[in-house]
């Protein structure tokens, strides 16, 4: 609904918003309770950076659809040249300014970006397993922020647990709420079906239902 604004389809920010969320509430949760320095900093932008890096990405991979890969090649091309980079220096930053033992924490939120890849190649990714799997790197982003923070036990794990459990919570409500929408959308069209049959037979049989 609404007007779309002029070069909105051409847009290369992200395009799921609440994604946006998905990501700030765990980095934040990550950042303010502790003492952040450079490591935590440069993980948090480390996952920004790579966030804003999804769109131009699916746009070279053509998710977008052919037209827009067309128009946007060079810009998103432009712009994946450097957010991708980016991303990677900053998460080897952070992995190398973390605390010795914590460094295997900066991992974590990688796992799932790589369980999810496949899910990419196969167009899952939207499915509720891709989208579970984004959840998890999501929250878990939360876990080496915090403890490059100074934060320990359960300020390092129960955030990305919430978040975690919120985001699956939030991921099923939507997916049954399209089904159900889509089952009511699907009785309302053949109902309009029906409708229509019957003012088309109305009108065939009205000169003989009139004499």
């Amino acid at each position: 609904m609404g007007v779309r604004s002029p070069g909105m389809s051409e847009s290369l920010w992200p395009r799921e918003h609440g994604a946006y969320a998905q990501l700030i509430f765990p980095i934040l949760s990550g950042l303010l309770p502790g003492h952040p320095g450079p490591a935590a900093f440069a993980i948090a932008a480390a996952g920004i950076f790579l966030f804003l890096a999804n769109e131009p990405a699916a746009v070279l991979l053509g998710k977008r659809g052919g037209r827009r890969r067309r128009e946007l090649e060079p810009q998103a091309r432009q712009r994946l040249g450097w957010l991708l980079p980016a991303g990677l220096a900053a998460g080897a930053f952070g992995f190398l300014t973390m605390p010795a033992d914590g460094r295997g924490l900066v991992i974590l939120p990688a796992i799932p970006v790589l369980i999810l890849l496949p899910l990419i190649a196969t167009h899952r990714e939207k499915s509720i397993p891709g989208e579970l799997v984004v959840a998890a790197a999501m929250s878990s982003l939360h876990v080496p922020i915090a403890y490059a923070g100074g934060l320990r036990h359960a300020e390092l794990w129960g955030p990305a647990a919430f978040w975690f459990g919120l985001y699956v919570v939030a991921t099923f409500a939507v997916h049954w709420i399209r089904v159900r929408w889509a089952r009511q959308l699907k009785k309302v069209g053949w109902t309009l079906v029906a409708v229509q049959v019957v003012a088309l037979g109305l009108l065939v049989l009205r000169p003989g239902i009139t004499r």
